[in-house]
């Protein structure tokens, strides 16, 4: 790779300083988009972007850095200075010096100038009239600052989210050639709601073909994803794709609940039904585009979870939204099948003719006998004609077979260094890479007009699939010390615009392990909320500690551990905990020793858990000790290099889950009024925090406990707030579960109008999502409600709904509403007979709460068709499950019941 040819800059710029950079230079919009990557289209997304000049996309990245520090800000803007100067002193009275107001204000001061225009004072560029204004040291001032790059730098990626690129219809200089018709015939199909597949061989111009289609949909938007094995093709990046798109769209359903789930996938049913309903919600729906679906489809035999679970998937969203399948062998999912094949020879020659290549009857003859028509080996064809070889020795001096790689080495001698350099460059990365990280524009004008480099439409660039897998693997063209040098490159280029984990896998395959795990430890959290859990965990699986050093296999290791976690794998997660020793006082040791303990109680050991959780507590403590020491330090010599705002409120999160926790423990041992006193000051503590997940969590145990202490009116507010606050977070899940728990304190407080009001979305819901327990209870509520409406019909049919279902637990609520049907229709035998089969049941399940009300109308029942005896014994049963429980009231409403029948 020659010096020129290299990208801009292979000094190991971090993403944070690129953000200092574009601070720095934040009011020279012409600067910003000539010099920082973060005003390219390929970081700021949109397609507009790309047709700006250099002043108009500084602008655009002046519009997104003021919309990612608006962001830190909590809630909106202040209208004006003075109430914003407010706001930040009322914050630094009580948090110190590292409140997201504050932070906001130092951007303002230092850079943005939003509420403090340039002739108010004080000036940006005097440091110290700022710190005057601040009340704060010089050091304490760019250290603050730091802070307040990083925070912004975070919300950046949050608000631009570069790193959830979606693919766009690759662009193409070239007209088909003798496609019209099929294209015609596929937009009919897909406009007819039909699942359209497209297969043939590689190079046969698939994707173009698809890319046509969907330039011409009518229904914009278009959604494409190419799966690429080892990368994408895990059902975790396609939701995560799906979901942002979606959410662009307008329908945040399945982006919510991703995000409420912190990257994790537990149920792709869920997910599915999440999906679904979207799709639904936008009218009409959009094209979605799947291309090389091969990576899911190999021999039945060899099918992996993951490719399942894509495949299904998939089919899924067939019946809402029309799909445009690509793949070499048919796609079984289709419901219209083209085949395409090579050009004719007549096509050929319109082809050459296109490209202004004479040539004779002969020529034309002996090329498609070489290439079969095939597009892709007609372009390399092309691309030796243009390089200045005859067409009539493209062919005759090639051997016969194999035909592709005989071409590809032939065109590689002939390209130009550059032209090489970059492809050699290009070909190390695994999806787009920025177009603005090289400078050649020449180059990539003769790379994309011989069809080896492709480009999108938002600032990204790629090899051809085929010349990627070509050049990758030859070892004379691109030996393994240049494949190394290239991927650290890629490294940088990908590091610097906050692809975190892209920028790990290249780190790794230049055998750079040791920053692999730097540039990934510190961002882990944020890359898997952004839906990279599966991707690094197929990295970071397969990386050796044996060369790093201890902190680094530390590292590694909690990496290695929090990825299994996230998927489940308790033994693979307890191994990578046990490969290094642990330090006996740091955070990371702390975080380890959690893990192991979740690990064993996983693989049911809770009592060497309970050892591990002891352990961990005592490495907090000793960190507690000596964080307390620096801060009294720290006040002894008046040094304000942090405050305590973000610490305190880890304070406070502390404080809600030790106070939850306790909660949880008092309520389970039946200590309810102590229980809800905790459970109050956990919302507290969550509130102050801004905790809106510990506020779904507390209200919904509220609900609970209120319930069980049948003060059914504030189990009802408090499981309207939890689902509130879950709707906020958007954990739809987690809603539906409240809304179920809602239904039933609904009907135990006889308001059985809203019971069912609540009760039949919810169900619909699970049953969407495929989550029978969770329908089960719902309708098992839903049936009953139905009976007190006097919808007998619907009662019945519901509760065999939950029959079918076959959860244990639901067994004998089903039975007794069809008891209760049958008896108000007068058929006593078959009502003695669903009312005994509920109290078997619930006798089989432990539920006596249950049983008891089944014997009580199973003996009223037999007392009404004059089976005194036997009525009689029932209640008595019932009267005698009361009193153990404690049911006072239902005891004496069974009394009255036997004393009216003569007992």
């Amino acid at each position: 790779m020659s010096a020129q040819q290299r990208p801009k800059s292979t000094k190991a710029i971090s993403y944070v300083d690129q953000v200092r950079q574009a601070l720095n230079r934040f009011q020279d919009a012409e600067w910003l988009g000539q010099s920082s990557p973060l005003a390219a289209p390929y970081f700021l997304g949109g397609q507009e972007n790309e047709q700006l000049t250099a002043a108009g996309r500084g602008q655009a990245l002046q519009a997104a850095i003021i919309a990612a520090a608006a962001a830190l800000w909590p809630g909106e803007l202040p209208a004006n200075r003075e109430l914003l100067l407010a706001a930040v002193n009322d914050e630094r009275a009580e948090m110190g010096h590292k409140g997201a107001r504050y932070l906001y204000l130092l951007l303002e001061l230092r850079y943005l100038r939003q509420f403090f225009p340039p002739h108010i004072a004080p000036r940006a560029d005097n440091d110290i009239a700022v710190c005057d204004f601040l009340t704060i040291s010089r050091a304490s001032y760019f250290n603050h600052l730091k802070i307040a790059q990083a925070a912004l730098g975070e919300a950046l990626l949050q608000t631009v989210r570069p790193t959830l690129r979606l693919e766009r219809p690759l662009r193409s200089s070239t007209s088909l050639i003798g496609r019209e018709d099929l294209i015609t015939q596929c937009l009919n199909d897909l406009q007819a709601s039909r699942t359209v597949a497209l297969s043939g061989p590689g190079g046969v111009g698939k994707t173009t073909l698809a890319a046509a289609v969907a330039r011409r949909w009518s229904r914009q938007p278009v959604f494409w994803y190419t799966l690429r094995p080892t990368f994408n093709d895990r059902l975790d990046c396609l939701l995560f794709s799906l979901g942002y798109f979606l959410h662009q769209q307008g329908a945040s359903g399945l982006w919510q609940q991703l995000i409420a789930d912190g990257g994790r996938v537990d149920n792709p049913d869920l997910a599915l039904a999440q999906a679904r309903g979207d799709l639904q919600q936008l009218t009409p729906p959009p094209l979605i585009c799947i291309d090389e679906l091969d990576v899911i489809f190999p021999d039945a035999d060899l099918l992996t979870t993951n490719q399942l679970q894509v495949h299904e998937f998939i089919d899924g969203l067939r019946p809402v939204a029309p799909l445009l399948l690509l793949a070499q062998q048919p796609a079984p999912l289709a419901d219209a099948h083209y085949t395409l094949a090579g050009l004719t020879v007549p096509q050929t020659a319109v082809f050459l003719s296109n490209a202004t290549i004479a040539h004779t009857a002969n020529e034309l003859t002996q090329l498609h006998a070489y290439t079969g028509g095939n597009p892709r080996l007609l372009h390399l064809c092309l691309a030796l004609a243009r390089s200045g070889l005859p067409l009539g020795e493209v062919s005759a001096e090639l051997p016969h077979t194999p035909a592709l790689h005989a071409l590809w080495r032939r065109l590689w001698q002939r390209l130009a260094g550059d032209e090489q350099d970059l492809l050699q460059q290009l070909c190390v990365f695994r999806s787009a890479a920025p177009a603005d990280a090289w400078g050649q524009a020449d180059v990539l004008a003769r790379l994309q007009q011989g069809q080896l480099v492709q480009q999108d439409s938002l600032g990204g660039m790629s090899v051809l699939p085929v010349i990627r897998d070509l050049l990758y693997h030859d070892g004379q063209y691109f030996p393994a010390a240049l494949r190394e040098q290239c991927h650290l490159a890629a490294a940088e280029i990908r590091a610097m615009r906050g692809e975190f984990t892209a920028a790990a896998y290249h780190y790794h395959e230049a055998g750079e392990t040791r920053a692999a795990v730097q540039v990934w430890f510190p961002q882990r959290q944020q890359e898997i909320g952004r839906g990279y859990g599966g991707t690094a965990l197929a990295l970071f699986e397969q990386l050796s500690n044996r060369h790093l050093q201890r902190r680094e296999r530390e590292a590694l290791a909690l990496i290695q551990a929090e990825l299994y976690q996230l998927h489940g794998a308790s033994e693979a997660g307890l191994t990578a905990v046990k490969t290094v020793s642990w330090s006996r006082s740091s955070e990371m040791a702390a975080r380890a020793a959690l893990l192991e303990g979740e690990f064993l109680n996983a693989l049911g050991y809770p009592y060497r858990a309970l050892e591990r959780y002891e352990e961990g507590m005592t490495v907090t403590a000793g960190l507690l000790n000596k964080l307390v020491q620096f801060h009294y330090q720290r006040g002894v010599t008046h040094i304000q290099q942090r405050q305590l705002d973000e610490a305190w409120r880890e304070a406070q999160l502390a404080q809600y889950e030790a106070a939850h926790l306790q909660a949880i423990v008092k309520e389970e041992s039946g200590a309810y009024a102590e229980a809800i006193a905790l459970f109050e000051s956990a919302l507290q503590f969550a509130a102050e925090a801004g905790h809106d997940a510990g506020l779904a969590r507390t209200h919904r145990e509220l609900s609970k406990t209120w319930g069980r202490m049948a003060q059914l009116e504030k189990a009802l507010h408090h499981g309207e707030e939890a689902s509130r606050f879950f709707a906020r977070i958007g954990d739809r899940l987690s809603q539906e579960k409240m809304n179920s728990s809602i239904a039933a304190h609904y009907f135990q407080a006889g308001r059985f109008a809203d019971a069912v009001r609540v009760a039949e979305p919810t169900v619909a819901f699970f049953e969407e999502a495929r989550i029978p327990y969770w329908t089960a209870v719902t309708a098992s509520t839903l049936a009953e409600a139905y009976y007190e409406t006097g919808k007998l019909a619907a009662a019945t049919t519901t509760a065999y709904k939950v029959l079918r279902l076959e959860e244990t637990h639901t067994q004998p609520y089903a039975y007794y509403t069809l008891g209760l049907v049958a008896r108000a229709e007068e058929d006593l035998d078959a009502a003695a007979a669903h009312f005994q089969r509920s109290q078997q049941h619930a006798q089989e399940n432990g539920d006596r709460y249950m049983e008891a009300y089944a014997w009580r109308i199973w003996g009223e029942v037999l007392r009404a068709q004059g089976e005194q005896v036997e009525g009689g014994a029932a209640l008595e049963t019932a009267v005698q499950l009361f009193t153990t429980l404690g049911m006072e009231q239902e005891v004496a409403a069974t009394r009255r019941l036997q004393e009216k029948s003569g007992d």
